[in-house]
């Protein structure tokens, strides 16, 4: 099993409100809307349900995560619903204060030994982009 840990980022809201809004991930749907073009485009489609998201790059196809694990309010664990490769994915709210989250990700993945050199980095990159684009949501 390989780790890929993303970057970590401050959101100026609480552990609390971010661990309820991601409980439900139809709360995100709006806010994917309404960022930058340029943002959604290095997203790739993405959608939302209840306890899941799809999505779909061309690099990998449709990625479907659904809602595995809640620890309240601290982290929201999520696995492949279908992907190529079974892989795992945690969202950690570490509160700073009442009004400052640090949020990390983390993704775990089955991948033989002779692929990450091919995978590795392009999983590191999704690491430290869901973080990069969960701050984003909450600017």
């Amino acid at each position: 099993m390989a780790k890929y840990t993303g970057k970590t980022t401050v959101v100026n809201q609480s552990a609390q409100d971010l661990f309820d809004k991601f409980s439900n991930l139809q709360n995100l749907q709006e806010r994917v809307e309404s960022l930058p073009e340029d943002v959604k485009a290095k997203m790739g489609t993405i959608r939302f349900t209840e306890d899941s998201f799809i999505i779909v790059t061309p690099q990998v196809g449709e990625v479907a995560l659904k809602i595995k694990e809640r620890i309240e309010p601290s982290k929201i664990v999520f696995c492949t619903e279908s992907s190529p490769i079974p892989l795992e994915l945690s969202v950690n709210f570490n509160a700073i204060n009442e009004n400052s989250t640090e949020v990390s990700t983390a993704i775990e993945v089955d991948v033989p030994m002779m692929l990450r050199p091919i995978i590795g980095p392009q999983l590191q990159k999704a690491a430290d982009g869901f973080g990069e684009t969960l701050s984003k949501f909450y600017e």
